[in-house]
């Protein structure tokens, strides 16, 4: 009864917070002289968030993987804002970048990370070669990233880490304007490998976490000292509701992102003297690269893996997980990606920027509230609700003898 009770009271003192939340919002910073560094601005979210903030005012620093992209996305940017070229498993590719910043700024208002690669698959398809590439790219990138920008971001008080988790990542960078300051730093490359833990190799798995954690933790490390040069700057890091709910056939992906979270959260609790604002993005499925082209990389899977793997699984199990994404009702409706890039922009320009968005329906009203929910009943659900239908070859046997 008194469980019920407290229940009871905290229910509308929640109801009334979000009500006061978004009828008296906090104003928006000025964004003069502030810095904004994002990571994986070649499509998806931080390409939209880098033409978004560059509107706004921002002095937008926009990292891109491939070269071809610079002259793309600089063409639809202002002057004042500056495109280069990222690789955040790369250190060199960091210390370039710093380089390049730090001629111009000696503050970093935000860091964005948001690249990333997502491997789904089962554990029992995904190797352990695969899992570690996973977490290079879906974790150390972003520590690589977080700990490089990390001076820089702590230079003031106020600064944000906002940490995205995402395939379709894009890069955006400031301009070139003289500066001693970064208000921003936006991590959001990142790579996507999808596969069963039975059948992606481990260096598949270290690629993942290469890109989408230790590049983001170059990257904040490299530019911290621009970011703390000044108060109430900021590091904003994309994930997903992989980093919050570990589903099956993302296990590299999801322990990146785990990773990433972890790490924005040590970094916020660590750089509080400064101000440093570290914010999470968390989407759900958004109609993005992300969930899109699929039945390739499957099939590349299945053409290297052991005969021993392709007869415990079958083929049949290849056709059945190609049909299987059209039937996943959260993919059918996925969202707008541009509520991602609001609460990116949110998160950027805010004077009081949230710790974690969930942008979106999919992600605030199911994904979050089901990873509260305890394990034994979340496995329940997710096997009720799974729509790959197929039994593995091996276990078809076994049912026969």
């Amino acid at each position: 009864m008194a469980v019920c009770f407290i229940i009871s009271l905290l229910i509308p003192l929640y109801i009334a917070y979000r009500l006061y939340q978004h009828f008296f919002p906090y104003p928006n910073i000025n964004p003069k002289d502030k810095y904004v560094l994002i990571s994986g601005c070649d499509t998806g979210f931080g390409h939209t968030l880098a033409i978004e903030l560059d509107k706004q005012g921002f002095n937008v620093l926009a990292g891109v993987y491939t070269s071809n992209n610079i002259i793309i996305l600089q063409n639809k940017l202002s002057p004042k804002a500056t495109v280069f070229q990222l690789d955040i498993t790369k250190q060199e590719d960091i210390d370039s970048a710093y380089e390049l910043i730090r001629k111009k700024t000696n503050t970093l208002h935000a860091l964005v990370n948001n690249a990333g690669v997502g491997i789904p698959g089962y554990i029992d398809w995904i190797t352990l070669e695969s899992m570690r590439k996973t977490m290079d790219v879906n974790f150390f990138g972003h520590v690589a990233m977080t700990k490089t920008f990390l001076p820089l971001l702590i230079s003031k008080r106020n600064s944000r880490v906002i940490n995205i988790t995402s395939v379709a990542g894009i890069l955006a960078g400031p301009n070139l304007s003289a500066t001693n300051t970064l208000h921003a730093l936006v991590n959001n490359a990142g790579v996507g490998i999808p596969g069963y833990i039975d059948w992606i190799t481990l260096e598949s798995m270290r690629k993942t976490m290469d890109v989408n954690f230790f590049g983001h933790v170059a990257m904040t490390k490299t530019f911290l000292p621009l970011l703390i040069s000044k108060r109430n700057s900021r590091v904003i890091n994309i994930t997903s509701v992989a980093g919050i709910l570990a589903g099956p056939n993302l296990s590299a992906y999801a322990a990146s992102k785990y990773a990433l979270e972890s790490f924005s959260d040590c970094l916020r609790r660590e750089m509080y003297r400064w101000n440093l604002r570290v914010s999470i993005i968390e989407p759900g499925f958004m109609k993005t690269p992300i969930i899109e082209g699929v039945r390739k990389p499957f099939d590349d899977f299945w053409k290297e893996l052991t005969n021993d793997v392709q007869e415990r699984w079958g083929k049949d199990s290849l056709n059945e997980i190609y049909d299987g994404p059209g039937r996943n009702i959260f993919i059918k409706h996925a969202e707008d990606p541009m509520k991602v890039v609001r609460a990116l922009q949110h998160a950027v320009m805010n004077t009081n920027p949230h710790i974690r968005y969930q942008p979106g329906c999919q992600s605030s009203l199911f994904f979050y509230p089901l990873s509260m929910l305890p394990a034994w009943l979340v496995d329940f659900i997710l096997v009720k609700t799974d729509t790959l239908n197929f039994i593995p070859a091996s276990i078809s046997k076994q049912l026969k003898d």
